[in-house]
Formats: structure tokens, C-alpha cells, sequence
């Protein structure tokens, strides 16, 4: 996700909003959104006292494994969001562990902020699960599908050879008959795989 914007209300706004719709999207927790949405707009509202509503400012987001990771590009004069004096930022936002990381390069101010997809595997499961219900009968079937293919493939070879070994005597026929055996358990699986798929 990017947006470009002047640091007029509404285009902060509309910057801000286009941030948080992305991390809904993304499936973040409300509380990350909530401190995500207060941080953006305490560092947007910062720029704006400090460069104009002229100036301009480069947002973007993107997804990085299991977190979201915001950066602001913002050209201008240097200014560390951290010694702004803002008690949003080093107060409640601190202890919330979102704090932005700052650097200025270039003539542009750099602000970071990573933002926490799944805290622990029971959000994961949640997630995964929040998506699944409305298809959990082809989730079952297609369990059930791989538990009788590894079946298949485990007792199938072994039944076959039993049988192979027990009414042949030659070899070149105990060889031939497995291999047989072997393509025909093979051919089975890809059709059983291709059926649960097909559903």
C-alpha cells in the first residue's frame, strides 16, 4: 500500500484511513490498529506544526512475514519525532511497545513502525480458523482424503507383496507383479488426490 499526500487535515486523513483499512485487511489485532492509527497520526500532526501544510510526506506498507512494517518518508528540515516532546508518543505509545524508529538521510526524515501480525500461536489458530469455517466441510473431506492415501500407500504394497510371494515362484514374476503393484497403487493415489481436489 502507498499513499502520497500533503499535510492538509483531509489529506491526513485520507492517509491515515488508507493505513488502517490495509491493516484490517491484513487481519491485525483492533488494539495494534488503535495504537497504530493514534502513532501515524501524533507523527503526521508533528510534521505538519513543525514543516507546513505545503510539505509533503510518502507513506507506505507492506507485509513482511508475520508483521506489517510502515514507512514515512517525509523531506524537509530534520526533525526527530523522538525529542518532539509528544507525551501520545513517549507516554501511552511506549508502553504499548509501538514507538516509530527515526532517522534523517539524504535531506528526508525516515520514521518506521513495525506492526505485529499474530502476538502467539492461539491468534494464529484463531486467524486460520476465522477463515476456514465457512469451508470446513471440504477441509475435513480433503483430511480425509490424505489419511486414506498415506492408508493405501502403507498397507497396499505390503498386502500386494504378501499375495505376490505367496503365489508365484519366479522371480522375474514376483518382480514384474510388484512393479505393477507399485504403479497401480501410485495410479490410485494420484486419483484419490485428484478427486479431493475437484471439490
Amino acid at each position: 500500500m502507498k499513499y502520497e499526500g500533503q499535510f492538509t487535515p483531509t489529506e491526513i486523513d485520507q492517509g491515515v484511513a488508507a493505513a488502517v483499512h490495509f491493516l484490517e485487511q491484513k487481519g491485525a489485532g483492533e488494539k495494534d490498529i488503535l495504537i497504530f492509527r493514534l502513532t501515524l497520526e501524533e507523527v503526521l500532526l508533528i510534521y505538519q506544526e513543525h514543516l507546513g501544510e505545503a510539505a509533503r510526506f510518502d507513506l507506505s506498507l507492506r507485509q513482511h512475514f508475520s508483521e506489517l512494517r510502515m514507512k514515512l518518508a517525509i523531506r524537509g528540515d530534520r526533525l526527530d519525532v523522538g525529542e518532539a516532546g509528544s507525551e501520545i508518543l513517549m507516554g501511552q505509545l511506549r508502553s504499548a511497545g509501538q514507538v516509530p524508529h527515526w532517522e534523517y538521510a539524504g535531506g528526508c526524515n525516515h520514521i518506521t513502525l513495525v506492526v505485529p501480525l499474530y502476538n502467539t500461536p492461539l491468534q494464529n489458530m484463531r486467524f486460520a480458523w476465522k477463515y476456514l469455517v465457512p469451508h470446513r466441510k471440504r477441509f475435513f473431506f480433503a483430511l480425509a482424503c490424505q489419511w486414506v492415501n498415506i492408508a493405501m500407500s502403507i498397507v497396499l504394497p505390503i498386502l500386494s507383496a504378501r499375495v505376490i510371494v505367496a503365489y508365484t515362484d519366479s522371480a522375474l514374476e514376483q518382480v514384474l507383479l510388484a512393479a505393477g503393484m507399485i504403479f497401480g497403487v501410485q495410479i490410485l493415489n494420484n486419483l484419490s488426490l485428484f478427486l479431493c481436489n475437484t471439490q
